[in-house]
C-alpha cells in the first residue's frame, strides 16, 4: 500500500507516500500536538465533521464507511444519487483549480467545513493552516490497491475496522472471481482504445494503464503485446503516460502525415484484437451506440468486418459508461474505484457471454446497450435539502473510574460492557475529553485486533 500510519498515545502519524505528505489526526476534545511532531504536517481534528469533494473519487469511500452525512459538498460531476442530491441543493464544492486560490479558500470554503480532500497535490502547497489531504486511491496502479485506501479514508473518521473489514471481503471476493479467469483457456485479447482530440492534437490511442492491464488479465484475457505495437512506423508514446501509444496526424505527437494513414495502421493493430473497450469521451453516453462508434473512428463496413470484435456473431465493442449521472458523470470514475470486484465480474463477462448484449453490467456495456443514468430522485437517505447532523460515531473503548478499557457493544447510544464494580452488564457513556498520557491515552490510539484487522480505539463520541 502507498500509505502509512503509526499510532502515538495522542495521535497518528499518516502519510501519503506517493506524494509524500504527512498528516498528524488528534482526537476531538484532546490538545493538538505540537512541537517536532507536527513539523511538514497538516493537522485534523478527528473524526472529521464536514467535507468538501472536489473531485469525484473519494465519495464512493465515505460511502461505504457510512459517513457521507459529514459531506457539506461535492463535484458537480458526482454520480451517487445523495451526491447529487448535494448538488441539487447547491452544495457544490469549488472547482479543484480553485484550492490553491486563498481568496476563494477564505470566503467560500474554510468556513464550513474541516477536511478537503483532493486527489492531487496542488502545484503550490496550501497554507498551514488549510485542512486539505490528498486520497490519491485513481493513482494507485493496482486494482485492489486502489481499493485499499479505504483504510487511509477511515483514519479521518476512526473507522479503521470497518475500512479493514470492507477492504477483507472485497479481496476474497475479487480472488474468487480471479480465480475464474485463470482458469479459462481460450483468453481473448483485449484493446482499451480513444480518439482524442484536443486541438491543435488529435490522434487515436491505445491505453496500457496497469490497473487496466490487471483487470483485463485476471479476467481471463490478455493484453495487446505493447513492444509490437510501439514498433509500428509512425506510432509515439504519449506525452502524459508512458503507458499509452498515440497514433497522431495532427499536433505534438505527430507521427504520421494523415488521419488516413493513422487510421489504417491503427486498424491495423486491431485485427488481432477480439475484445475492443472504447473510452472516448462522449458528451451524450445515452447517444454513443455502434453507429456512433464506427463514425468516431472512421470505421467503414468493409473495414469493420476485418475486426473481430465486430465481425462476429456478437458484438465485443464496449465502454466503460455504463453508470452515468445525469449530466453525464461516469460512476467509473468514482464508484468503480472503491468496487474491484465488482469491476472485474462485469468485466470477466464482457469477455466469456455469448451474448454481452443481453447480460445485465454495471459499468460496462456493449456498446448497442444503453447506460443507466442515475439522478437525485434516487436519494433516499436525504430526501430534501435540510441539514443532516452528522451521527456520531462511537468510541470503541471507553476508560471506566479505575483506568481500565471497555468495549463498545452498541453504536445505538454508545453502549458499553461494564466497568468493574458497575451494577449493570453494560454502560452508556459519552466521555467528555480525550487522555492526553498515561496507559488509558496509549490505549486511544494503539491498534486493537478485530477479528484479524487492526482498529483505532478512541474514546470520545464526535
Amino acid at each position: 500500500q502507498n500509505f502509512a500510519v503509526k499510532y502515538s498515545p495522542a495521535y497518528k502519524e499518516v502519510t501519503n507516500t506517493l506524494t509524500n505528505e504527512t498528516y498528524i489526526l488528534y482526537q476531538c476534545g484532546g490538545t493538538p500536538p505540537s512541537g517536532s511532531a507536527t513539523q511538514g504536517a497538516r493537522l485534523f481534528q478527528i473524526p472529521l465533521t464536514s467535507l468538501t469533494l472536489p473531485d469525484t473519487v473519494p465519495y464512493a469511500f465515505l460511502d461505504i464507511l457510512n459517513v457521507t452525512d459529514r459531506v457539506q459538498s461535492v463535484s458537480s460531476f458526482s454520480v451517487a444519487p445523495c451526491a447529487q442530491k448535494e448538488v441539487s441543493c447547491n452544495r457544490t464544492a469549488v472547482d479543484p483549480s480553485q484550492l490553491g486560490n486563498a481568496t476563494v479558500l477564505g470566503a467560500e470554503v474554510l468556513p464550513l467545513v474541516d477536511g478537503i480532500a483532493g486527489t492531487t497535490p496542488l502545484a503550490e502547497p496550501a497554507p498551514a493552516n488549510v485542512p486539505i489531504f490528498t486520497f490519491s486511491a485513481s493513482q494507485d496502479p493496482g486494482t485492489l490497491n486502489r481499493a485499499e485506501w479505504i483504510k487511509f479514508m477511515g483514519l479521518f473518521f476512526n473507522k479503521e475496522k470497518e475500512a479493514s473489514d470492507y477492504f477483507d471481503s472485497v479481496t476474497a471476493q475479487y480472488n474468487a472471481l480471479k480465480s475464474k479467469g485463470a482458469a479459462m483457456t481460450d483468453k481473448p485479447v483485449v484493446a482499451w482504445i480513444s480518439h482524442f482530440v484536443f486541438d491543435p492534437d488529435e490522434y487515436y490511442q491505445i491505453s496500457f494503464s496497469p490497473y487496466k492491464a490487471q483487470y483485463t488479465e485476471d479476467a481471463g484475457g490478455m493484453m495487446l503485446d505493447q513492444a509490437a505495437v510501439a514498433m509500428v512506423e509512425g506510432v509515439t508514446v504519449d506525452q502524459f503516460s508512458n503507458t499509452t501509444l498515440d497514433f497522431a496526424w495532427n499536433g505534438t505527437q505527430k507521427g504520421f502525415d494523415t488521419q488516413a494513414a493513422a487510421r489504417r495502421a491503427f486498424l491495423g493493430v486491431l485485427a488481432g484484437v477480439d475484445v475492443l473497450i472504447d473510452e472516448t469521451y462522449s458528451f451524450d453516453p445515452t447517444s454513443y451506440n455502434e453507429t456512433a462508434f464506427l463514425a468516431e473512428y472512421g470505421i467503414s463496413a468493409n473495414a469493420a468486418r476485418s475486426l473481430p470484435a465486430l465481425n462476429g456473431t456478437s458484438n465485443k465493442v464496449f465502454r466503460e459508461d455504463g453508470l452515468v449521472s445525469a449530466t453525464g458523470g461516469l460512476d467509473w470514475f468514482e464508484g468503480a474505484i472503491a468496487r474491484p470486484a465488482d469491476v472485474l465480474e462485469d468485466l470477466y463477462g464482457a469477455l466469456t457471454s455469448s451474448d454481452p448484449s443481453a447480460r445485465e453490467f454495471t459499468w460496462f456495456r456493449q456498446v448497442e446497450q444503453a447506460p443507466t443514468v442515475v439522478t437525485d430522485a434516487q436519494c433516499t437517505t436525504q430526501p430534501t435539502c435540510t441539514d443532516v447532523k452528522p451521527t456520531p460515531i462511537c468510541p470503541l473503548v471507553k476508560e471506566c473510574p479505575d483506568g481500565t478499557i471497555v468495549n463498545l457493544l452498541s453504536t445505538s447510544g454508545c453502549e458499553y460492557a461494564s466497568c468493574s464494580g458497575d451494577g449493570d452488564a453494560t454502560s452508556s457513556s459519552t466521555p467528555t475529553a480525550a487522555p492526553t498520557s498515561g496507559a488509558a491515552a496509549a490505549a486511544a490510539f494503539a491498534p486493537l485486533a478485530f477479528a484479524g484487522a487492526a482498529a483505532a480505539a478512541l474514546l470520545l463520541a464526535c
